[in-house]
């Protein structure tokens, strides 16, 4: 985790797509129902 609390991961990205897109804005929005924030998913055997 970075000192803001956003994952490394997702900071690769957004660097990643700021050389591509570099006017893109990024709008925060409330969760969506049913919307799930973190995932633990196996895709080990998935085809």
């Amino acid at each position: 985790m970075t000192a803001a609390g956003e994952s490394r991961v997702r900071h690769a990205l957004l660097i990643e797509l700021r050389q591509h897109f570099p006017d893109m804005k990024i709008v925060r929005m409330l969760e969506r129902k049913g919307e799930g924030k973190v995932t633990w998913a196996n895709i080990t055997k998935a085809k």
